[in-house]
């Protein structure tokens, strides 16, 4: 093993993807206490005040301290990477696990109801949804998280499949173990590492979508500092305010790029065709 993380891990692009992401997740946790101003505080007088001593980031359209409003977007858009990557990592692991093991009737209600969603691109399923429960932040989460559930259903059914047929699983069953105590202790802990690929992968995803629809009104609503509504605050001030727009997207661009290459990285330690390469 660390002869593999040497390999695999400690390549310097992973470990400063993974240092950024040590990083956010510091920032989320330590906001109240390292950011310099209130998040909400109106400055009369600072509006579109360029970045300075007194505003590291200058300010926004109506005078708030753009440093500290990043700082809190940190804990707002990890927060919700991880309740929608939580949401479709319990329940499409659930309904894949049910749909490769039951197999019948429960197969195919499963995997044709994953398909229907399949056949939305993500990101319209999301709004379709946000649009029936509202806009909100909760309910981006939920929609965000909705919208990625048919791709754990199939990765879990088609890795279950794999593995019901497989000596060890005969045999529990020969013993009379009950489906749900084979499900959690047999074949779930032999199927998790893709499990575990697609939740690294899928949290930059989730932070992506999730920034999008609040781009468009139809996630974080003001005076909420998420990094995509400042950024739609920014498309008025593009030209006269370059800081504007440029602070969100880079923390937005960082931390899924981030993401994605500890996702890759985590891919390639778990997956036993990438480990002979």
């Amino acid at each position: 093993m660390s002869v593999l993380l040497d390999a695999r891990v400690r390549r310097p692009h992973v470990l400063v993807a993974i240092a950024v992401l040590v990083v956010f997740a510091l920032v989320a946790l330590l906001a109240d206490r390292i950011a310099p101003h209130d998040p909400l505080r109106v400055y009369p007088g600072a509006a579109l005040e360029p970045p300075s001593a007194r505003f590291l980031l200058g300010t926004d359209a109506i005078g708030r301290d753009l440093a500290s409003r990043i700082l809190f977007g940190a804990r707002v858009s990890l927060l919700t990477g991880i309740v929608a990557v939580g949401i479709a990592l319990s329940v499409g692991t659930t309904l894949g696990l049910i749909a490769g093991y039951a197999r019948g009737w429960a197969e195919v209600t499963i995997m044709r109801g994953a398909e229907i969603l399949l056949a939305f691109p993500g990101i319209l399923l999301a709004i379709a949804i946000v649009a029936i429960l509202g806009p909100g932040l909760t309910n981006v989460m939920i929609a965000v998280g909705i919208a990625a559930i048919p791709v754990y259903v199939r990765t879990v059914q088609a890795t279950t499949l794999a593995t019901t047929h497989l000596e060890y699983v005969t045999a529990a069953r020969a013993l009379g173990v009950g489906a749900v105590r084979i499900l959690a202790r047999h074949i779930l802990p032999n199927i998790a590492a893709p499990i575990i690929v697609l939740a690294s992968v899928g949290m930059g995803a989730a932070i992506l979508a999730a920034a999008g629809l609040s781009y468009v009104g139809l996630g974080a609503q003001p005076p909420t500092p998420e990094w995509g509504e400042m950024l739609a605050e920014a498309r008025s001030y593009m030209r006269e305010a370059p800081w504007l727009p440029t602070f969100p997207g880079l923390a937005i661009m960082l931390v899924v790029l981030a993401f994605n290459i500890t996702g890759d990285a985590v891919r390639e330690l778990l997956d036993p065709r990438l480990r002979r390469l």
